[in-house]
């Protein structure tokens, strides 16, 4: 399994089409507070890692990936999690 490394910019609105085929991010320790909508089109994504961010919640967003087996969101403020989803390990 190769990783490649990049920055990347995610904000409230889209996410480029380039994303939607994506299948390993790790988006950690990036102050991130928030996941855009257009995260429910990423449909091959099977491993999300958004430990260390500034998440208080988490949406339905995630509820729409259904190939996602992964999610790490430890080290975050988390008050409210959306339904569990019952893919995820």
């Amino acid at each position: 399994m190769a990783f490649v490394s990049a920055r990347v910019f995610i904000t409230k609105k889209k996410l480029k089409p380039c994303f939607y085929r994506l299948k390993y991010v790790d988006v950690s320790d990036n102050c991130l507070n928030c996941l855009p909508k257009s995260i429910r089109s990423m449909k091959a994504l099977k491993y999300l890692r958004l430990a260390g961010n500034w998440f208080r919640f988490l949406g339905e967003e995630l509820m729409w990936v259904k190939s996602l087996e992964f999610l790490d969101i430890s080290r975050n403020q988390l008050q409210v999690c959306s339904p569990i989803m019952p893919n995820i390990t």
